[in-house]
């Protein structure tokens, strides 16, 4: 019998804790010089602590509407990085029966495939390393899809939704994160233009009152429009009434 392969960090890493959950993780100390350089973009896998307090309130999102649907679920994370949201849902929130996660960066699956096992969630978690959109539309058929997708890409995730929602059951929810705050802001309007198909406010002082309400209007906005091109009405099992239950995380 052949030993299991362990596996071993090439880089700076620590464990940390969070919700109910030990993660393995770059150590962003040793990327940065003082505080403001502790860009999580310049480890080889990505890792946002500031962000905890975002998963803290996207696994009450999720705690709620497995609730409201009231049957086992199942999510998908396309882009997990280490892992720790995706775990976290599996660990945490009562009900879910299947977590599919997913990362292109091979040095993230196998932190990813790590901190799974280190858990203990193998029995729920499936883990691929493949492009998102690829994952997404391989999910696309009834059988296969899924209750929840979360997807929280480098920049916008206008490029994903239609694969998203394709992969989305009825009565679904999506979880979409933007990072790209300039284009939504109004800064670059040609470019928020071209990625969400909404004019923008321009960057003057009038405008910057108004940069909460476009963040929170124009992504919303992108995603109905495709959730028409797919035909995904999200329904109450009961009422048959639309849920008006959306959940688009706050912006970092």
């Amino acid at each position: 019998m052949e030993d299991k392969e362990v596996y071993v960090a090439d880089f700076p890493s620590e464990i940390i804790k969070e919700g109910k959950v030990q993660i393995l993780v770059p150590n962003l100390k040793a990327y940065g010089v003082v505080p403001s350089d502790f860009a999580p973009s310049k480890a080889p896998v990505f890792y946002n602590p500031v962000m905890e307090f975002n998963r803290d309130l996207t696994v009450l999102a999720f705690k709620a509407y497995q609730h409201i649907v009231n049957h086992e679920i199942s999510i998908c994370e396309p882009f997990t990085s280490q892992g720790i949201r995706g775990i976290r849902f599996a660990a945490e929130v009562e009900g879910v029966k299947r977590v599919l996660l997913n990362d292109i960066n091979t040095s993230a699956y196998k932190l990813a495939k790590y901190n799974i096992e280190f858990n203990k969630q193998q029995d729920k978690i499936v883990i691929k390393n493949k492009d998102a959109n690829c994952v997404l539309s391989c999910n696309a058929s009834p059988r296969s899809r899924f209750d929840i997708v979360d997807i929280d890409p480098f920049g916008t995730p206008v490029p994903y939704l239609d694969s998203a929602f394709q992969a989305l059951k009825n009565r679904g929810l999506l979880a979409a994160t933007a990072t790209d705050l300039a284009p939504l802001c109004g800064v670059h309007a040609k470019a928020c233009l071209r990625k969400y198909g909404i004019p923008c406010w321009a960057a003057d002082s009038f405008a910057d009152s108004f940069q909460e309400y476009e963040q929170g209007r124009d992504l919303p906005n992108a995603s109905q429009r495709q959730q028409r091109h797919t035909d995904q009405h999200p329904v109450s099992q009961k009422s048959q009434e639309p849920i008006r239950f959306r959940l688009v995380r706050p912006i970092s």
